[in-house]
């Protein structure tokens, strides 16, 4: 295990040293995460633990399989890290497989929403905060995607607002280098189709 998280962190490093592209793909959320805490702290995972050729596994004849297993890996990894804060980014196309592992509503539901910020204009379909299983703060936002338009705009506007709101809430990005264990840091788990 520890060989596999070894290589995992290499290869988020890698991306997260990479230069901008735009500033609306998913990595460029994970730098903009990095530049406010430390990147150490940050662990990125996807919903679906195998894809499909590079992309959406939801139609291979396989995906019932995949789908138990993924679930399976997030769970494990729930234990494992047990981080502060699980932001949520994702499409509309894994919507109702997220709502299927994590129901938000009926006699099974695990999140509990606590709040949104619809007051200041930004839609609870573009930023939700919820609790998952009675322990993990969670946000859920829309996978920055190179989308155009308006869609787009308001996707940006919610990432910044959730950006700012981290920022708040969360021990700030230390001075000095220090081990994630030693400098208070909050793990940030990211999953992303």
């Amino acid at each position: 295990m520890e060989k596999a998280l070894a290589k995992h962190r290499a290869s988020l490093d890698k991306w997260l040293d990479k230069g901008g592209d735009g500033g609306t793909t998913f990595f460029n959320f994970m730098r903009a995460l990095a530049d406010r805490f430390d990147p150490g702290g940050l662990i990125y995972s996807n919903l679906f633990c195998i894809d499909a050729g590079g992309g959406d596994p939801s139609c291979s004849e396989y995906f019932p399989e995949i789908k138990r297993v993924s679930k399976q890996l997030l769970d494990v990894q729930f234990d494992h890290f047990q981080p502060d804060v699980v932001i949520f980014a994702h499409g509309s196309a894994s919507a109702a497989t997220r709502r299927e592992f994590f129901p938000t509503k009926g006699v099974g539901s695990v999140c509990v929403g606590r709040r949104d910020w619809e007051d200041v204009g930004i839609s609870n379909m573009q930023l939700w905060e919820f609790e998952l299983y009675g322990k993990f703060l969670c946000y859920r936002i829309q996978h920055p995607a190179n989308w155009r338009g308006r869609a787009a705009a308001e996707a940006a506007r919610a990432r910044r607002h959730l950006l700012d709101v981290l920022t708040q809430t969360l021990p700030k990005r230390p001075s000095v280098a220090a081990p994630v264990a030693d400098a208070g840091v909050p793990v940030i788990a990211l999953s992303a189709p």
